[in-house]
């Protein structure tokens, strides 16, 4: 059975909503991400002058590692893996919040929510049968049995949400495991996404500044290592 530290990291997305939506121009999204990331995102940008609910401006690294996705009230900033070895969850995860901490702090757009979204991945021989026989009783995953409604499953997934207070605020906790195949090789793998964020119902409400956001992404960091270990125990 696989356990925490056997999964890699291969996506960290940070995500702040920013409920002021008519103040967003997509000009001066630009000027102020590029004028101190012009090297982290080099490659071309997109700006798209459509609705509220389409990105508005994405920009990106040459080689994919990198991206930034702006809405009108929302961004999305992200790194993936591209394959140079191990990477500290904290450590992508900060530095995916700060270009969404210059903008903010440089704009004066309030942010109301923050989310942080993270993928890991285990190689695994047979994941379907792995993730059936760690979460299901005896009685239903049974591979042989007749009467096992799991009986010779391909694919199998399982999804939770918990919303409980973490340190001085609530938070959503959101967990789906599920069986899949890695991308570049199509290795059987075990995926966990994990997506912790504040409240919805706070958004209009609650005022992040940068140290509380900082703080939000590091309090998320910590609380998904240790919910992968209740997942996946040594």
């Amino acid at each position: 059975m696989p356990v925490a530290a056997d999964f890699s990291l291969q996506r960290v997305q940070v995500s702040v909503f920013t409920p002021e939506a008519g103040q967003f121009k997509a000009s001066a999204f630009l000027r102020i991400i590029l004028s101190e990331f012009a090297n982290r995102y080099d490659g071309e940008p997109t700006v798209i002058a459509g609705p509220k609910d389409v990105p508005q401006v994405l920009i990106s690294s040459g080689n994919k590692e990198w991206n930034l996705v702006a809405f009108t009230s929302r961004i999305d900033s992200v790194w993936n893996s591209v394959g140079d070895g191990p990477s500290r969850l904290a450590d992508m995860a900060m530095e995916c919040a700060r270009p969404v901490l210059a903008y903010r702090d440089r704009s004066g757009v309030y942010v109301g929510r923050v989310g942080v979204i993270i993928t890991r991945t285990c190689e695994n021989p047979n994941p379907a049968q792995t993730l059936i026989d760690r979460f299901c009783q005896d009685d239903v995953k049974a591979d042989n049995s007749p009467a096992s409604p799991l009986r010779h499953s391909r694919s199998f997934e399982i999804h939770n949400h918990k919303r409980y207070q973490c340190g001085d605020m609530d938070i959503n906790s959101w967990v789906r495991c599920k069986s899949g195949a890695r991308v570049a090789d199509n290795a059987p793998v075990i995926i966990v996404e994990q997506d912790i964020n504040s409240l919805n119902e706070e958004l209009n409400t609650r005022r992040f500044d940068g140290q509380q956001l900082e703080g939000f992404v590091s309090m998320a960091c910590q609380e998904a290592d240790g919910i992968l270990k209740l997942y996946f125990p040594q």
